[in-house]
């Protein structure tokens, strides 16, 4: 038997249902943390290709390639070491960033400028004469690489566990930073003075190549342990 009582009607106003209808805002925070690596990832590649560019539009222009001698296998062993040392960079940077989430600032954007300035700067010297710039800029670039690669691991470490400061080990990927710092350095300043063997010239250049794929074996090794959570 129904009650007497009639029934009461709630009726949502219109801020009520709107409320309803609008779906959850996320933190903006949050929304920035997820999304600042993509947009360091995309700075960094961009910067890395013009790299590339300007390195082959110089080998077009001015570079001896042919026939193969001194100079030529000298300019192939620069310009081998110049890609591989931007591929490293790149890959530094864009798996360190897609390891943290955190909100960016200034100094990580700086980070992310060095490594191609630097090496569009080196593709200046690239197949010269006389090797001695070159090898000043390859001395330099490792040495901020150091600079740039403890403040990104140390942003990591600070986010997500110390156990990727284990990428910072002097025997790990930056034994080939500790290594080629003064190396590329002293055959720079040797070679200015007219102390340094053509051969050894010829040396230097030709392992910056495989350095630099050493170095990428190196850190790939640690970073993927690190990502395991291995001490």
């Amino acid at each position: 038997m129904e009650s007497a009582e009639p029934r009461r009607v709630v009726r949502l106003g219109r801020g009520a249902k709107a409320a309803e209808a609008r779906p959850a805002v996320p933190d903006l925070a949050d929304h920035v943390r997820v999304k600042a690596p993509e947009v360091f990832i995309t700075l960094v590649s961009i910067l890395i290709g013009i790299v590339f560019a300007d390195l082959v539009a110089e080998a077009r222009a001015r570079m001896h390639l042919w026939p193969l001698d001194g100079l030529a296998l000298r300019t192939l062993g620069q310009i081998t070491g110049t890609m591989l040392s931007g591929l490293a960079a790149w890959a530094t940077y864009a798996y360190l960033a897609i390891s943290r989430r955190h909100l960016p600032w200034y100094g990580e954007t700086l980070s992310a400028v060095y490594a191609p300035l630097l090496l569009l700067v080196g593709n200046s010297f690239v197949g010269l004469p006389v090797v001695w710039p070159w090898l000043y800029a390859a001395s330099a670039f490792l040495a901020l690489g150091a600079v740039s690669l403890t403040l990104n691991v140390n942003l990591v470490a600070g986010a997500e566990g110390a156990r990727f400061r284990r990428i910072l080990r002097p025997f790990g990927c930056m034994v080939v930073v500790y290594l080629g710092v003064p190396a590329y350095f002293a055959a720079a300043l040797a070679d200015q003075f007219g102390r340094l063997p053509e051969a050894i010239g010829l040396l230097f250049s030709l392992i910056a190549g495989p350095a630099a794929v050493a170095y990428s074996l190196l850190f790939f090794r640690d970073w993927r342990r690190a990502l395991d959570g291995a001490d």
